[in-house]
């Protein structure tokens, strides 16, 4: 939830600045929050699944400085024994669970996906950076006088960072 209103949803916001894509900003923001807690629970999942395969390994493996000086001793009975009730105890349901919350969030981001891709199709009434509007604005002189209305009045460009700094800042 934090992730979401520190880190997503500014950047969602800064990425659609005009006014009435605001379902694009949540769908944005949720692409991405989800897509960094995807991540973390990966992460997450394959550091227990390490400690899951050491503890149900027959042999302990000693690693002193480095990969190429290890050495390896078999366990013993009793500490087969308990690895594996630490593993069935500790490690395996928190793998199981951990696998359940990836896979689950996995599919939100795969529907988050989906769902600003949709958004992304649903565009306010005068899309001034579109060429179809741009066109008909050049010969509707009742469209013009619509979209100059929506705008309030001063230059288009100026909801674009880009688009006025090659305009040079002028009228905004």
């Amino acid at each position: 939830m934090y992730a979401y209103y520190l880190s997503g949803f500014p950047i969602a916001g800064a990425t659609f600045t005009e006014d009435g894509y605001l379902l694009q900003k949540i769908a944005a923001s949720n692409v991405g929050t989800l897509g960094l807690v995807v991540v973390i629970l990966v992460r997450l999942y394959s550091g227990w699944g390490y400690v899951g395969a050491r503890l149900q390994s027959k042999v302990i493996e000693y690693e002193e400085t480095g990969w190429y000086d290890g050495n390896v001793e078999p366990k013993t009975e009793s500490e087969i024994k308990r690895d594996n009730f630490l593993y069935q105890s500790d490690v395996k349901p928190a793998c199981d669970r951990l696998k359940l919350f990836t896979l689950t969030s996995a599919g939100l981001w795969v529907a988050s996906c989906i769902a600003l891709n949709a958004a992304l199709g649903v565009k306010p009434l005068f899309d001034e950076y579109d060429p179809s509007v741009l066109q008909r604005v050049r010969f509707d002189e009742d469209f013009a006088k619509e979209a100059a209305k929506a705008s309030g009045g001063k230059p288009t460009y100026c909801n674009s960072r880009y688009y006025s700094a090659v305009a040079g800042g002028k009228g905004c």
